[in-house]
């Protein structure tokens, strides 16, 4: 209903609710030209840092695809008169400053702040992503595949690069729920079909699954080392900044093999390993130790799994997902 239309301004309420995807097609139809502008205006709160509306506005220093305009609670004439709290503004403010966690910092102060108990906090503003066009991944460094074997939950697959001081860069990933593994077999085989060969391919256990696909691809395969707190501390481990100003680990950006899954997108789900990182979670409810929830977790699990490979964590490949180690998490 929407391409054949023509705009020359559209207003989008809440946009944060709208998928990326959808929103381009709406700016596509901007090209009714009758008045001398044409113009999309994206009206939302803050959501998470890695939200797109957050990533297209830029930041300080660089500039992004959209132009991003502030607005206070202060900017209301009827909470604020320019110099003090009306009686209404009062009352709101007092009632949002009554707010706790990232409720108070989205809502009160127009913070994109990460959900409380975000087990990669490390990882939700830019520092860890790198744009295609800023990155040359040599054909000599070291690659290795991780896999999450899934149907109806999302099979996942990431290529990694390893450069010659051993920093990681997911360089390419297959994310797609009801896919047959030889199917994706087939789309790994052609999306590296000018990559150098991997030198080892990291499992889920799935016997059945890991078989099928050693006979679609003619790699064998390894099982990955499950132990959860073992491989989350790994993973934290280099997602910290070192003395050079840089972690030891990034994603390269816009690194699917394919559209986003449709299915995830209707469901509200996310479509990449990108999208995991600030709604990966710890379990409120858990009554011993720390856990992760288990939703969001199919790519973090995949890159968890070639963290532990190429850091060596771990020699018991027997160990189950809710293993804990004994002091892991008692310095995060």
């Amino acid at each position: 209903k929407l391409l054949s239309t023509e705009y020359d301004v559209i207003y989008v309420a809440e946009a944060i609710e709208v998928e990326e995807g959808a929103f381009e097609t709406l700016a596509n139809r901007l090209r009714n030209y009758v008045i001398p502008f044409q113009q999309i205006i994206a009206d939302c709160n803050p959501d998470h840092p890695r939200h797109w509306l957050n990533r297209r506005a830029g930041k300080p220093g660089h500039p992004g695809m959209m132009r991003r305009f502030k607005s206070r609670h202060e900017d209301n004439p009827e909470y604020h008169d320019g110099t003090t709290w009306t009686e209404k503004g009062l009352t709101y403010i007092a009632r949002l400053e009554r707010s706790t966690g990232v409720r108070l910092k989205r809502f009160r102060y127009g913070e994109w702040a990460a959900s409380q108990g975000v087990i990669y906090g490390e990882a939700v503003d830019e520092t860890h992503w790198i744009p295609k066009t800023e990155i040359h991944i040599h054909y000599s460094w070291r690659r290795i595949w991780a896999i999450d074997f899934g149907y109806s939950n999302p099979f996942v697959w990431q290529e990694w690069a390893i450069d010659d001081d051993g920093t990681m860069y997911r360089v390419q990933e297959l994310y797609f729920t009801h896919l047959l593994v030889e199917d994706a077999a087939r789309m790994i085989l052609e999306a590296t079909s000018q990559s150098p060969p991997p030198e080892a391919v990291i499992c889920d256990h799935d016997a059945e699954d890991r078989a099928t696909f050693e006979k679609h691809t003619g790699f064998t395969t390894t099982a990955a080392h499950k132990a959860v707190l073992a491989g989350i501390n790994a993973v934290k481990t280099r997602l910290k900044v070192q003395g050079n100003g840089k972690p030891r680990l990034f994603f390269i950006e816009n690194a699917l093999i394919h559209e986003p899954d449709p299915n995830l997108i209707e469901k509200k789900l996310p479509t990449s390993t990108d999208d995991e990182v600030p709604l990966y979670v710890w379990d409120e409810k858990a009554k011993a130790g720390d856990k992760p929830t288990k939703a969001n977790d199919h790519g973090l699990d995949t890159t968890r799994y070639a963290v532990c490979y190429i850091d060596d964590v771990g020699d018991d490949l027997t160990a189950g997902p809710d293993d804990v180690v004994s002091g892991a998490m008692s310095t995060w």
